[in-house]
């Protein structure tokens, strides 16, 4: 998108994926593994006879043997179903693919008519995979979205088993809303209405209590996690949006005032409430979320290769000591400026300025971000 070139992502639905899954095709896909013969011997016998019924208001169905699926809700089925599902990519020849559970995407940089063709063809090589292990796409719940700052892109017409594939603007994608153009604009509005709605649940249950440790616990239980979840993805940079998230803490930092002084007042400054109630802005949460990952990141705490690959350390040509440890290239457009791993390399750049003491190889995690808030 940064080079002016759409992404065309196909985001997918498996039906009932957890509940089809074949075992004689796990088995087999374990022997290829590796697993020892002990291993499959305690396998097959964790599938074999698995009896299931149906409990319903006092009445049950008769049992039944499940020649399929994984339990759900354990630890092993999701593994087991990882396993299975993983030799998906050898079939994506001109795509990218992402994979989380039974969750599958597609997606490829669209220049012309002919790359289009490609990601069909490599959803139909999915497609086949999937019939051949004995799955299935739910078609009425795949759709197709394509990230663009053009105003007329490519709109090919995808399609799943001869049914075309419906073409959408925006999507919930693990939690987070994606629009066609990744302002989040969305996500920003939708995560401050949620806030609203149980910050106005804390308010109304909890007004005869009296303990301001209560309160804050139940604020930050049931709305700051509105106000936080995957923010180093979708962090805000604009004043609107920023504003927005904010004001949410602002308005239940006033009613703490209130519950200790007695009174309402929206004459005190929103620093010396945080102050007074010893919490931090939402903007300096997300700052610390970005240090976090980078952190991990760069100490192998987190398995991104493809993060990390990103990661462009500054290499002086003289012989002086600089401040800045991340090189940050000239950036054309907003997108790709304020793109998360950018974001992240200038913040701590930023806090390199300030005190050469932050080594963000140096410390642990608890004690480098620690040093980061009193920076922040």
């Amino acid at each position: 998108m940064n080079q002016g070139i759409s992404v065309d992502t196909i985001f997918t639905d498996l039906a009932k994926a957890f509940d089809r899954c074949d075992h004689s095709i796990i088995i087999s896909k374990l022997k290829y593994y590796g697993l020892s013969l002990d291993l499959l011997h305690l396998f097959k016998s964790y599938f074999t006879n698995r009896s299931q019924y149906v409990w319903f208001q006092g009445f049950t169905s008769r049992q039944y043997i499940a020649t399929s699926g994984v339990p759900q809700g354990s630890v092993l089925g999701p593994v087991i179903f990882n396993l299975l599902i993983n030799d998906v990519v050898n079939v994506v020849k001109n795509s990218n693919i992402l994979l989380y559970a039974d969750d599958l995407k597609l997606f490829k940089a669209i220049a012309d008519v002919n790359d289009c063709r490609e990601l069909q063809n490599d959803l139909d090589a999915v497609n086949v995979w999937l019939e051949h292990n004995k799955l299935s796409f739910n078609v009425s719940k795949c759709s197709v979205l394509t990230f663009t700052k053009k105003i007329a892109p490519i709109t090919y017409e995808y399609s799943m088993n001869g049914e075309e594939l419906r073409r959408i603007l925006e999507i919930k994608d693990l939690g987070v809303i994606l629009d066609h153009r990744l302002t989040f604009s969305a996500h920003v509005e939708n995560s401050v209405g949620k806030a609203y709605r149980n910050l106005g649940f804390i308010l109304r249950q909890a007004a005869n209590f009296s303990k301001e440790h209560t309160l804050k616990s139940l604020f930050s239980a049931i709305v700051r996690p509105h106000l936080d979840y995957a923010c180093i993805v979708w962090k805000p940079h604009s004043f609107t949006h920023r504003n927005s998230l904010e004001k949410v803490q602002k308005k239940f930092l006033r009613y703490l005032n209130y519950k200790r002084s007695g009174q309402y007042s929206y004459l005190i400054p929103y620093a010396e409430l945080l102050s007074s109630f010893n919490m931090e802005c939402v903007k300096k949460r997300h700052e610390l979320s970005q240090l976090n990952y980078l952190h991990k990141l760069l100490h192998g705490n987190i398995a991104n290769p493809e993060n990390l690959a990103q990661i462009n350390f500054h290499v002086s040509p003289f012989l002086r000591r600089t401040h800045t440890l991340f090189y940050i290239p000239y950036l054309r457009t907003n997108l790709l400026i304020f793109s998360p791993l950018i974001d992240m390399q200038r913040l701590y750049n930023q806090i390199c300025t300030l005190s050469g003491k932050v080594d963000i190889f140096r410390y642990n995690l608890s004690t480098f971000i620690s040093h980061c808030k009193s920076l922040l």
